[in-house]
């Protein structure tokens, strides 16, 4: 650690490459990331789509917002106004590497998932019929901002990176040395109730049902559940649009099926500690906060073997099955239905790695980062 700035209060700028709203994804964490650092006396500022002099919809507000971070940048890294920039992936890509290397303040880039990785999927998605990619795809999503995304971690004095399959990217295919990455976790909300297990119902499923969060193949899995066992119920909440998977289920199996749309942050724990296992068949993450919550709250878990999945799960706190593989997954799902003991031990698990990503260590092994590459910059001046 970087013991000459142990006690210094730092001025951080967090932006994240989303509009500002709590409780939600990347939004969701740096915000949260925020309050804990000003809990600790850091003075900080986050920015987001928000910052914007003008919407224009998510792709335009997407691919204007690196330039606004690149205008409020220049500014503080010329002044040493701010300690640290720690960045979404991308909004560092129009600041030049002389400019950052040149100033006093360390800057970071920060994966919430990495593009690169997720296009990835997404084509070989494309390839197998999984889904159809529109031509403007190679235009944007997979070309403009892969490019604005490999920038950004190569401009940067540091790389934040979620998992192992995107340190083995930034590394070898993006060519980051080594002494350049860290390991970071998403800062979970500490507000949320962490009630007592009472299972009432079986599996449960969060979240969308789009291609990337594995809806089509969780719907098979939990009507393949429902047919083998008359007695077994299942939940699916945060859905769009429930009455679309409603009818993608027979008529004999609906009754057995809560479907509900979207739900209020505070009814997250009660879901979790409501049901024995949740389905997780999730086909392109980073580190999942939705795993995070589940492992804080003590549900088993079958999960994808994806990147960020097999990072949270991959040591016995829960069950993989490979990627899209419905039978697999339904077996494991009623592996675990059947079995305490199974459940108890993932459970046990569980509360170990979610442990290690408690806010107190997550931040705590933040500020060292920052604290580092601070001293080597400040050494250099």
């Amino acid at each position: 650690m970087a013991s000459g700035l142990t006690d210094e209060h730092l001025s951080i700028l967090l932006t994240v490459h989303h509009s500002l709203e709590h409780g939600t994804g990347a939004a969701g964490a740096t915000l949260a990331l925020a309050r804990q650092l000003e809990d600790r006396g850091h003075r900080v500022e986050v920015l987001g789509f928000d910052g914007l002099a003008h919407r224009r919809g998510a792709t335009l507000d997407a691919i204007a917002f690196p330039h606004l971070v690149a205008r409020i940048l220049r500014r503080h890294l010329d002044r040493g106004g701010v300690d640290v920039i720690d960045a979404s992936s991308g909004d560092v890509a129009y600041v030049s590497t002389s400019r950052v290397r040149a100033a006093s303040s360390a800057v970071f880039t920060r994966s919430h998932g990495l593009e690169h990785l997720a296009s990835e999927r997404r084509r070989a998605g494309a390839r197998a019929g999984e889904l159809d990619l529109r031509r403007r795809y190679s235009l944007y999503h997979g070309g403009l901002r892969l490019r604005e995304v490999a920038r950004s971690f190569a401009v940067a004095d540091g790389a934040l990176l979620v998992n192992d399959a995107e340190r083995r990217f930034a590394e070898h295919r993006l060519g980051i040395g080594s002494e350049r990455l860290w390991r970071t976790s998403p800062v979970l909300d500490d507000t949320l109730a962490r009630l007592r297990r009472d299972p009432t119902r079986d599996v449960l499923v969060l979240g969308a049902a789009s291609w990337r969060k594995g809806g089509d193949v969780a719907i098979r899995v939990l009507e393949s559940l429902l047919r083998a066992d008359a007695s077994t119920t299942v939940s699916w909440h945060g859905l769009q649009d429930p009455a679309e998977i409603a009818g993608a289920l027979a008529d004999d199996l609906r009754d057995r099926a809560d479907l509900a749309g979207p739900y209020a942050r505070a009814a997250l724990p009660e879901l979790l500690a409501s049901h024995r296992v949740l389905l997780f068949a999730s086909r392109s993450e980073g580190l999942p906060v939705t795993l995070l919550e589940a492992l804080r709250a003590g549900i088993a878990i079958v999960g994808a073997d994806v990147p960020g999945v097999r990072d949270l799960l991959g040591d016995g706190a829960g069950t993989l099955v490979p990627d899209g593989h419905v039978a697999g997954m339904a077996g494991a799902t009623r592996v675990l239905l059947a079995d305490e003991r199974a459940r108890a031990a993932c459970e046990a698990r569980g509360a170990e790695v979610a442990a290690a990503h408690e806010p107190a260590v997550v931040v705590d092994a933040l500020l060292d980062a920052y604290r580092t590459v601070l001293e080597v910059k400040r050494a250099a001046q």
